[in-house]
């Protein structure tokens, strides 16, 4: 069971459940590409994977069609990267709940592994703007990490709770929080 905060949320208070994917972008060499979140945002310099919310749901779960296509989009919006269909392995899926504005909510994070076939690759971070001009993925910048040192910047609470479930695609022990 996972929260964003050390607090139990029971069940019973949970009011919505919000669908979402993460993309764990690894290169040629094994690094990991993670994001930084913006100071704006609620967890400023959090790092997390590339994702987000799974948009227009017309059924409760969405699809893998439907999944992949959201972790396309939102790799593509929030780094510039075009990775095709294709190339997106699910991982796993798991949720945790969190407080947001004083409602406990229901994350469910459908995660996906992409391997890159190169190393040297652009990311553009922000490109994505809102009608008021500012940007939609709050992101100040980015950094590819080994897989060492995204399990260090776990253990000192710099990655958010939607990107902390990486060990089947690392190899390692760790399981994030339950």
């Amino acid at each position: 069971f996972m929260t964003e905060n050390p607090y139990f949320i029971p069940e019973s208070l949970v009011t919505a459940e919000i669908e979402t994917v993460r993309c764990i972008i690894e290169n040629q060499s094994g690094q990991i590409l993670l994001l930084q979140k913006d100071q704006s945002s609620q967890s400023p310099s959090i790092l997390e994977f590339p994702g987000g919310k799974i948009e227009n749901l017309s059924a409760h779960h969405p699809t893998i069609d439907q999944q992949i296509e959201a972790a396309a989009y939102e790799t593509l919006e929030e780094t510039g990267l075009d990775i095709p269909f294709s190339s997106f392995n699910k991982l796993e899926e798991f949720r945790y709940n969190f407080i947001l504005a004083n409602n406990a909510l229901r994350r469910r994070v459908h995660l996906y592994h992409v391997k890159l076939d190169k190393d040297l690759v652009s990311i553009v971070t922000n490109q994505t703007l809102n009608k008021d001009g500012t940007s939609e993925d709050k992101h100040s910048g980015y950094q590819w990490v080994s897989k060492e040192e995204l399990i260090n910047l776990d253990v000192h609470g710099l990655i958010s709770g939607n990107s902390k479930r990486y060990s089947a695609v690392l190899g390692t022990q760790n399981e994030g929080l339950k």
